[in-house]
């Protein structure tokens, strides 16, 4: 979150924030705050990329509430909000293998090959 920005919460703290009042401390949060990205990366301490990411899930982008231009969602959403695991579609395989693999052409033609007998023992 962006420490130096003034957060305002309600009626009464802008009433105090325009007549140059002290402003009265913020309200406990509600689970129907909204909450824009920043805080919502934020409260779910994650890297605002990732959630740029959960934001598209259907899950959270069908509580999406604009207030002006800037997105925002409800704080219990976020809060709440589990991804779901990414379904496999394969069986598997992919990446490097693991484990020796079938011998190549090249040594499986050096082991055919007739040699010039064991090494002598050097000691």
């Amino acid at each position: 979150m962006n420490a130096g920005r003034t957060r305002l919460y309600d009626g009464e703290q802008v009433d105090a924030h325009l007549a140059g009042l002290p402003v009265p401390e913020s309200p406990t949060a509600d689970d129907d705050d909204l909450l824009d990205r920043q805080e919502a990366a934020a409260l779910r301490g994650e890297p605002l990329s990732v959630w740029d990411r959960r934001k598209k899930d259907p899950a959270v982008s069908e509580h999406l509430v604009r207030v002006g231009v800037v997105e925002h969602w409800p704080r219990h959403v976020v809060r709440d909000y589990t991804p779901m695991s990414r379904a496999r579609t394969s069986s598997g395989g992919g990446g490097r293998p693991t484990g020796p693999g079938p011998p190549r052409p090249a040594a499986r033609a050096r082991r055919a090959a007739p040699g010039p007998g064991p090494r002598p023992h050097r000691g």
